[in-house]
């Protein structure tokens, strides 16, 4: 939440690409995927009314790329987003974070509510990013997710870092 802007720091800064993540946050947010481990989405919008609205407050011009991802992940967008399961709202929210390929992926416990098949397409996608180049900051508890994705690890204990390892 610090790192795309939604809450201020206690002490110190955070900084994406040489902005504030605090100050700039508009600009950060436009430039970079992010997906919340606590998802909230206006109820009152269908899954497309959603994804079209977060991508013209991107900029996004075309929809190729979230129509290709909803397709690999078997998304039906047409529901209203307050009756969906909580994997498919997981889904909305992958979609929304890749959707208009940013540099940048923050992702807090992406594939929870996922079955497996879904997980596997995840983890697929996560190594084709990281192919292009994108830098991907992933949040989760399940190890074999981090060991078949990550090529560094970060581990904090009680809000503070106590070690970063290369997976190697």
């Amino acid at each position: 939440r610090q790192l795309m802007g939604f809450i201020r720091p206690q002490s110190g800064s955070c900084q994406i690409f040489g902005m504030d993540c605090f100050q700039q946050a508009d600009q950060i947010q436009k430039r970079n995927g992010y997906l919340a481990g606590e998802l909230t989405f206006p109820e009152d919008m269908t899954g497309r009314q959603f994804l079209k609205f977060m991508a013209d407050l991107k900029g996004l011009k075309k929809y190729a790329r979230m129509e290709e991802l909803m397709e690999r992940f078997e998304l039906d967008p047409r529901g209203k987003i307050h009756k969906m399961s909580k994997g498919t709202k997981q889904k909305v929210g992958i979609v929304n974070a890749f959707m208009h390929e940013p540099r940048t992926i923050i992702l807090d416990e992406p594939t929870s509510g996922l079955d497996p098949l879904m997980r596997n397409r995840f983890v697929k996608l996560i190594l084709e990013e990281k192919k292009k180049g994108t830098t991907i900051l992933l949040c989760s508890h399940i190890l074999e997710e981090v060991q078949k994705t990550c090529d560094r690890t970060a581990i904090l204990r009680a809000g503070k870092l106590v070690a970063v390892e290369n997976l190697s």
